[in-house]
C-alpha cells in the first residue's frame, strides 16, 4: 500500500477526522477538530510490537503532525522508525488534512522506506541518482571560491541513511598579512581555523593575540601591532617602581637602599628611538652608591664636607660665636667592613656648648678662673691695697637653654680712707675707714668727719693737709650737688683751717654764707641780737682767714650780703643750726 504525499488545505470550516484509540479500527467515529483560529490536521498513529496491532486516530495540531511524519524514515529499528515490510517492530504515523475524514485508512501514508531529505546548505550543489531512494548516489561541489568540507560523494544504503555524513562548502577568510611578527594558524584560513601572533624580542604584542576566522569568511579579531620596549631598569642596591613596566611612555622611580644614595636621574621616561627601538631619557644611568650615614647637624654649629657623605670625603666642624667644640675638628668617610654598606665615618660628630662672655675683671682689680669662659668655670675677685671689693667675691658661668651667662657682674675696688687717729681723744665712725663713713663723736668742737674721694691737688691757705696725696681723705661732707670737696683737719680745738679748690673758692663762700642761717642757739635765754653779733664776728673772723689780700671786693661783698638775707631769715626761730659742709659742728660760743 503506498502513502499519499501530505497535502495541507486550509479552509475556514473546521476539520473532522477519524477518532479512536483501539486495535479495532471499525470502532472509530467522526469528531470535528476544534475551530480555535490554530491549524489542524488529522493524524494516525500505528503501532506494531511482537506481533501485536494497535491504532490510535484523532485531530492534531498540523505543525507537531507533521513533525511526528517525518521522523517515519529515521533509524529507531531496522531499517528504520516506520517498517513496512517488517511489522515486528515499528512506529508508523501519518498525517493528512486534505479533506474530512481522510485518515480513515489506518496507514494511507504507508510506502517503501527512503532515506532522510538532505539538507540544502550555503553554496553546495548537489546531484543525486535516485533521489532518496535506495541505492541512490549523490554527488557534491561548491560553488565560487568555497571550499568543501567532507566528502565528495554519499549514499542511501539499506538501512535508508545515507553513507558516509552530506558534506558542506566552507567559506575561506582573506589572507593575514602581519609583517611586524609572526602567525601560526591551526587550519589555514579556513572557516573554524585559529591563528597566533607573536612579536620579535625588543617589542611587546599591543592587541588581540589570537583570531579565528569565523564561517562568515571573516576574522573574529583585528590584527595586533609589534611596540618597542626599553630594556629592564636594574639597580643594584636600589629599587625600580615604573607605572608601566619598560613600555612606551613609562615613568620608572629609582630609590636607593639604607646607606646608599643616587647618582644619576632620579626619574627615567621609555620612549621611542626608532620605528623598531625604544631607550630611556636618561640612558638608564641611574645607580646606587654606597655612602657614610648623613651626619646630624650640629645645633649651634656648622659642618662643610669636600664631597658631601662620599668616600673619603673630609667634613670640618665649626662653632658658632660664643660657643666652643665638644670633640673632633673633622671626620673621614672610609671603608669599614663591620658596617652595613662597607662604609662609616671616622669619628662621631661634635657637640657645640656655649661659652661665657669675657670674664669680668673689677677696675683696678684682679680675676682668677678655674676653667676661663666655659661653662662650670669660677672667677674669684681680688683688690689692690688701700681698696676693698664692693660685691660678689666670685662668678660662675652657668649654662641654660643653649646659652652661657656669669651668675654675676664684676664687683667695684673703692678705696678707702687711712685710720683716723686723735690724740687725748677719741673717734667714733660709722663704717669704719670706708668712704661716706661719718665719726659720731659729740663731745666739745670736735667736728664730724665724713670719708669722701679725693679732688685734685688742693691750694689755699691750709698746706699741711695729712691726706691730700691719699686716694681717699677724711673731708667735710655737702649737701650742694657739685659743692667743693673741703680737706679737714684739727690744729688746735678752737680754730680750724681749711684748703679749697681755687676755682671753686666764690662757690665756697656763698655755701659759707648760706649756711649762717642754720646757726644753732645752744642757750635759749641769749637774746636775738646777741646771738646774731656774737656769730657776725664769728663769720668776720672766718672770712679774713679765708679770703687772700688778693681777693675781689665783689667776694666778700656777696659773702657779707647772704649773711645778712640768712640772719634775717631765720627771725622768729627759737632754735638754729650751722652746718659747716655737713662737718663742722660749733658748739657753746
Amino acid at each position: 500500500m503506498k502513502l499519499s504525499p501530505l497535502l495541507i488545505i486550509s479552509g475556514s470550516s473546521a476539520l473532522e477526522c477519524f477518532t479512536c484509540q483501539t486495535s479495532d479500527p471499525s470502532t472509530c467515529k467522526v469528531e470535528t477538530c476544534p475551530n480555535d483560529g490554530q491549524e489542524w490536521a488529522c493524524q494516525n498513529e500505528v503501532r506494531s510490537h511482537s506481533r501485536h496491532y494497535f491504532v490510535s486516530k484523532g485531530c492534531k495540531q498540523r505543525m507537531a503532525c507533521m513533525n511526528n511524519s517525518i521522523q517515519n524514515d529515521r533509524a529507531a529499528w531496522i531499517p528504520s522508525q516506520c517498517n513496512p515490510l517488517n511489522s515486528f517492530n515499528s512506529v508508523c504515523r501519518c498525517c493528512c488534512d486534505d479533506k474530512d475524514g481522510c485518515n480513515e485508512e489506518d496507514i494511507f501514508c504507508l510506502e517503501a522506506p527512503k532515506c532522510p531529505k538532505l539538507e540544502e546548505r550555503k553554496n553546495l550543489e548537489m546531484e543525486c541518482t535516485k533521489m532518496r531512494e535506495i541505492g541512490s548516489e549523490c554527488s557534491f561541489a561548491c560553488s565560487g571560491d568555497d571550499e568543501l568540507s567532507g566528502a565528495q560523494r554519499i549514499s542511501c544504503n539499506k538501512k535508508a541513511s545515507w553513507t558516509p555524513e552530506q558534506p558542506r562548502c566552507v567559506t575561506n577568510c582573506p589572507a593575514l598579512e602581519f609583517e611586524e611578527g609572526t602567525t601560526k594558524c591551526s587550519n589555514g584560513r579556513r572557516s573554524g581555523s585559529t591563528c597566533v601572533f607573536s612579536c620579535p624580542a625588543g617589542t611587546r604584542l599591543v592587541g588581540a593575540k589570537s583570531t579565528t576566522c569565523a564561517a562568515a569568511g571573516s576574522w573574529t579579531r583585528a590584527l595586533p601591532s609589534c611596540e618597542p620596549i626599553c630594556d629592564q631598569l636594574d639597580v643594584t642596591n636600589g629599587e625600580v617602581t615604573c607605572s608601566n613596566q619598560n613600555y612606551l611612555q613609562s615613568i620608572c622611580r629609582i630609590s636607593c637602599d639604607a646607606g646608599f644614595e643616587r647618582s644619576g636621574p632620579a626619574t627615567q621616561t621609555c620612549q621611542r628611538a626608532t620605528k623598531n627601538s625604544a631607550e630611556w631619557d636618561g640612558n638608564g644611568n641611574t645607580s646606587c652608591e654606597a655612602t657614610c650615614p648623613a651626619l646630624l647637624d650640629i645645633v649651634y654649629g656648622s659642618t662643610s664636607c669636600s664631597n658631601k657623605n662620599k668616600l673619603n670625603s673630609e667634613c670640618e666642624f665649626s662653632c658658632n660665636q660664643g660657643f666652643r667644640l665638644l670633640g673632633v675638628e673633622s671626620v673621614t668617610c672610609q671603608t669599614d667592613r663591620a658596617s652595613l654598606n662597607g662604609l662609616a665615618w671616622s669619628g662621631s660628630s661634635p657637640v657645640c656648648e656655649a661659652v661665657c662672655a669675657a670674664v669680668p675683671v673689677p677696675e683696678n682689680g684682679e680675676t682668677k678662673c678655674t676653667d676661663g669662659r666655659n661653662i662650670g668655670s669660677t672667677c674669684a675677685f681680688s683688690c689692690p691695697a688701700g681698696t676693698r671689693l664692693i660685691g660678689d667675691k666670685a662668678s660662675t658661668c652657668t649654662g641654660f637653654g643653649g646659652l652661657a651667662n656669669w651668675t654675676t657682674e664684676a664687683p667695684l675696688c673703692e678705696p678707702v680712707c687711712d685710720e683716723l687717729t686723735l690724740k687725748n681723744g677719741e673717734i667714733n665712725c660709722s663704717d669704719g675707714n670706708f668712704l661716706r663713713s661719718k665719726n659720731t663723736s659729740q663731745l666739745g668742737r670736735f667736728p664730724r668727719l665724713a670719708c669722701e674721694l679725693a679732688r685734685p691737688q688742693p691750694i689755699g691757705t691750709a698746706s699741711s693737709a695729712p691726706h691730700a696725696s691719699q686716694s681717699a681723705s677724711h673731708s667735710s661732707t655737702s649737701q650742694m650737688g657739685q659743692q667743693p670737696a673741703v680737706m679737714l683737719q684739727e690744729s688746735t680745738p678752737s680754730a680750724l683751717s681749711f684748703a679749697t679748690n681755687a676755682t671753686n673758692f666764690e662757690a665756697f663762700l656763698l655755701l659759707l654764707a648760706r649756711l649762717t642761717a642754720q646757726w644753732k642757739t645752744v642757750s635759749a635765754g641769749l637774746s636775738r641780737s646777741l646771738v646774731a653779733s656774737q656769730f657776725v664776728r664769728q663769720l668776720q673772723k672766718l672770712k679774713t682767714r679765708l679770703l687772700p689780700a688778693t681777693a675781689p671786693q665783689t667776694l666778700a661783698q656777696s659773702a657779707n650780703t647772704s649773711a645778712r638775707e640768712a640772719l634775717s631769715s631765720s627771725a622768729g626761730q627759737r632754735q638754729h643750726v650751722c652746718w659747716m659742709s655737713l662737718t663742722a659742728r660749733q658748739t657753746g660760743r
